[in-house]
């Protein structure tokens, strides 16, 4: 991908070292999140990059024909980091490289309800690295107005489903149905 930088460096200020504030525009490039490894193409977006954080703005990109947008941070802390990341996907198909990305728990449930069509998807994600490191935490809510599901241990197609699901580490709860 492609990154135009702009920014300002000083050195010598009260505090004796050397400080920045960096804007990076990002075009045209593809990310692969190590915790969920679906890769997102054609993405484009705004870097904030200033001393112990950076901030991800308006990062928009595709994956095959569906948007996918997100926003969030990364700051220093102690001897490691927290990151705090917002992530959107309007008409996501529910296939097989989606089921691939998926935690040991979510791949579950799916395997359980065999769920087909395309689902509005945002996910909140949190992770603290370092001394005081905490595994990753999700929160996703899944949304649906025409999917197909058939439950594994009742193997009868529901067709033009309309769901709402909330998922994290440690439940998926379905809202309504």
């Amino acid at each position: 991908g492609y990154v135009d930088l702009f920014g300002r460096l000083s050195l010598g200020d009260e505090t004796g070292g050397l400080r920045w504030d960096i804007a990076a525009k990002v075009y045209d490039t593809s990310i692969v999140y190590e915790h969920f490894p679906y890769r997102v193409d054609r993405l484009a977006g705004e870097l904030a990059i200033r001393p112990g954080k950076l901030a991800f703005i308006g990062f928009r990109g595709r994956h095959g024909v569906t948007d996918i947008t997100f926003d969030g941070e990364v700051t220093r802390q102690g001897d490691g980091h927290a990151t705090d990341v917002v992530i959107e996907a309007e008409a996501l198909p529910l296939d097989r490289e989606l089921f691939d990305a998926l935690p040991g728990t979510l791949r579950d449930v799916w395997q359980l309800v065999q769920p087909r069509g395309r689902i509005h998807v945002r996910t909140v994600l949190n992770h603290l690295s370092g001394g005081d490191a905490e595994p990753l935490r999700y929160r996703t809510e899944i949304e649906t107005s025409d999917a197909e599901i058939c439950y594994r241990d009742f193997p009868i197609p529901l067709t033009s489903v309309s769901a709402r699901v909330l998922a994290d580490n440690r439940r998926v709860e379905i809202r309504s149905l």
